[in-house]
């Protein structure tokens, strides 16, 4: 009995060290939704979730942190009491990215699977990092445009994206300018334009100004272009009519002789001309004319006379009328040297000074340097003075005779000398008689 007695002390002795034993201890389960989360235990990394630790301190603190790639850590103090504790569990949040969209316009709206989230630029934080986003990109007049989204982890994401027109702009210029621009038929202004909203495709321009012939050509646009489209116009030719008062008058275009008008050009190219117009009797004229791009241009010249008329009378007449060289005939009357001739009418001469020569032999040679007036008659009177001009050579056995021929009838040959005595020789007496006005 005694030594049962000693036994069940004994025995009674090591359950109160093995209960002891027990209580020295506390255990925990670590679980998380969703699972495989790893769980560091004041920082050190113990195990992924779920599981069980059954060797932390009773009344000690631990700073308990559960860690999933995409979602948020979760963290908590714990103080596990001795034996068996409450689990620790955490309901993980998924981990949002950062993203900043910004567009080239802004105001372009966000769309993510057919819901709005707002307009450029715009800061999202709602997207979940572990997914995978494509975002569309919206505004009128530009072609939609998509971007692909893959966040990595919480460093934030800047996606700007440059919208491409959905039509094209056409900035049309023209030399010169004004022309205006016709495309597909509708007007869209004179150049220099900007075109915007120009669809895609071909079609048709044209180019309009007056005085220049029209530009027509199509062109293709494609979404986005900005082209610089520049047109040298190409002006209109002209056409110049010119005649004269009187006609017949001689034209020179720029120094270029054109004939007798009047004359009609066509296809003249616009510009500045210098017209001269001649003619016989009358001034020149000098005009300087511009033609304008498409224009008609008619001028008319009016010629002014610059003739004047000549009437001379001589005594005596049969006088030889010379005028600047040229001989204009002899003066008209009696032949009695004590008159005076009748007229002689030289029309037409140009207004200005003269040379006048007068000659006839046997009498002095006479110049004079009239002035004549336009469309006036110049008379003059000229007294011719007489000099001695023999017109016969006689020779005789003792002498030789000049003088003026009188006469040849009968036995005697009368010779006027220069002393105005008229002098019979007899034909026995003349060995040689030569005519000297015929020399």
């Amino acid at each position: 009995m005694k030594k049962f007695l000693v036994l069940l002390g004994f025995l009674v002795t090591l359950s109160g060290f093995a209960e002891e034993e027990l209580v020295r201890y506390s255990v925990v389960n670590f679980s998380s939704l969703p699972e495989g989360a790893e769980v560091f235990i004041d920082g050190e990394l113990k195990n992924k979730t779920p599981f069980k630790l059954s060797d932390m301190t009773p009344g000690k603190s631990y700073h308990v942190r559960m860690v999933l790639d995409n979602y948020e850590p979760y963290d908590a103090i714990i103080k596990p009491l001795e034996g068996y504790n409450d689990p620790v569990y955490a309901k993980l949040e998924p981990l949002k990215g950062i993203l900043l969209v910004t567009s080239e316009p802004e105001g372009a709206e966000i769309s993510l699977n057919g819901y709005t989230l707002g307009e450029t630029p715009r800061l999202l934080t709602t997207l979940l990092t572990k997914d995978f986003y494509t975002i569309t990109l919206k505004k009128t007049g530009f072609l939609d445009n998509k971007i692909e989204v893959r966040f990595d982890g919480r460093r934030p994401l800047v996606r700007n994206v440059k919208l491409i027109l959905n039509s094209g702009v056409a900035n049309i210029m023209s030399e010169p300018e004004g022309a205006e621009v016709i495309l597909n038929g509708i007007s869209r202004g004179v150049t220099p334009v900007i075109v915007p909203e120009i669809p895609n495709g071909r079609m048709s321009l044209v180019l309009k100004k007056e005085g220049f012939k029209t530009v027509s050509q199509e062109i293709a646009i494609n979404p986005g272009d900005k082209p610089n489209l520049h047109y040298a116009l190409e002006p209109l030719p002209g056409r110049l009519n010119i005649s004269s008062v009187p006609q017949g008058a001689r034209f020179y275009i720029n120094g270029e002789p054109r004939g007798n008008g009047p004359i009609s050009i066509g296809e003249i190219k616009p510009g500045a001309y210098t017209i001269k117009a001649e003619m016989d009797g009358f001034d020149s004229v000098l005009r300087d004319v511009t033609i304008e791009n498409g224009a008609t241009v008619n001028e008319e010249f009016k010629m002014v006379s610059n003739l004047a008329k000549l009437e001379i009378r001589t005594r005596p007449s049969g006088i030889e009328v010379e005028i600047d060289g040229r001989k204009f005939g002899y003066t008209k009357g009696m032949s009695d040297k004590t008159q005076w001739s009748e007229s002689l009418i030289i029309p037409n001469l140009k207004a200005g000074e003269h040379t006048i020569r007068l000659k006839c032999r046997g009498y002095a040679e006479e110049i004079s340097h009239p002035v004549l007036k336009v469309s006036s008659t110049t008379s003059l009177k000229f007294d011719m003075k007489e000099v001695f001009t023999p017109n016969v050579r006689i020779v005789t056995a003792t002498e030789t005779i000049e003088g003026i021929l009188k006469n040849t009838a009968g036995s005697f040959i009368t010779v006027e000398g220069k002393n105005r005595i008229e002098r019979p020789i007899p034909k026995e007496n003349i060995r040689k008689m030569e005519r000297l006005d015929l020399q």
